[in-house]
């Protein structure tokens, strides 16, 4: 278990981290023209979460968290997205 001081610096820079590469992949899924491919072709599920940039940063953020609690072999990491899909949203 890590100290508080160090494991609330390392959950900082690990939201902002994720937020940053969030973010960084909805970019290049809209570059690349995936977005809007999945709003078309997919199902009405998909379709409506590929509309929400929202939506794709906190999945992103999901799965990039879930590797960076397995990283660190900390649970509380997976608190990541709740945090880190503000920051991407506001960095589109």
């Amino acid at each position: 278990m890590m100290t508080t001081i160090i494991f609330a610096i390392y959950f900082l820079l690990a939201t902002f981290f994720v937020a940053l590469l969030s973010s960084f992949v909805v970019l290049l899924m809209h570059k690349w023209g995936i977005v809007e491919y999945m709003q078309i072709n997919a199902n009405d599920f998909f379709s409506k979460m590929f509309h929400c940039d929202f939506c794709l940063c906190w999945w992103a953020g999901v799965c990039f968290s879930l590797f960076v609690a397995a990283l660190f072999v900390e649970w509380e990491f997976l608190y990541i997205p709740f945090f880190s899909t503000v920051i991407a949203r506001k960095l589109l």
